[in-house]
């Protein structure tokens, strides 16, 4: 059996595949495109689910082809992929701190790192500036990820506020905000806090 590819012809709705790098719109073998007889092999693509995806399972229906003997055949395979929900923390803030000159007024940057295989529609907005004079990007009433609203595992991105100082004393501010965003689960929330210093 020569000439062995796989393709997805029908996906469930919201569902995606990606197929590895160096083949692009199919994929193939782990060892080549090649079978000989008795030999065991697998073919792998990724799928990728929305979150809050609640589907027990992904059905993909596949496109088999390949050749025997230099004639072409084909065969349409059906599989079933389960889908486990991520019940694990879904982002986590890793900056907390940042610096603003008194008299003056600065962007400040929060960047979270997600840990969920996806979370979306990411918004925060703060609920106690501690005095000073807040405003996010493009006088929206909330701010997002600097890329989009998106994280996925590893990835890190912040999501920025606009602090006026003018009126500000020079010291620490504890700033508190509330992040909303839809995980795995359905749509969650996290509260947190940045200390925003004013330096003379």
């Amino acid at each position: 059996m020569t000439d062995f590819q796989v393709i997805a012809t029908k996906l469930t709705d919201g569902v995606s595949v990606s197929y590895p790098a160096n083949l692009g719109s199919w994929t193939g073998l782990m060892g080549g495109h090649e079978l000989l007889v008795d030999e065991i092999d697998f073919s792998a693509m990724k799928v990728s689910v929305p979150a809050g995806y609640r589907g027990k399972d992904v059905k993909l229906d596949l496109e088999v082809s390949y050749a025997v003997d230099g004639r072409p055949r084909s065969e349409k395979v059906k599989v079933k992929v389960p889908v486990v929900i991520y019940t694990g923390q879904a982002l986590s803030q890793v900056s907390t701190d940042a610096a603003v000159p008194a008299y003056a007024s600065g962007w400040v940057s929060m960047a979270f790192t997600g840990h969920a295989p996806a979370t979306s529609d990411f918004s925060l907005v703060i609920d106690d500036a501690a005095g000073l004079l807040i405003s996010y990007p493009s006088d929206r009433s909330s701010t997002s990820f600097q890329r989009d609203a998106r994280l996925t595992a590893g990835e890190t991105d912040f999501a920025a506020i606009f602090v006026d100082t003018t009126s500000a004393a020079p010291g620490d501010y504890v700033v508190k905000f509330t992040a909303t965003y839809t995980a795995s689960t359905g749509a969650e929330s996290m509260s947190g806090s940045a200390t925003i210093t004013v330096t003379p």
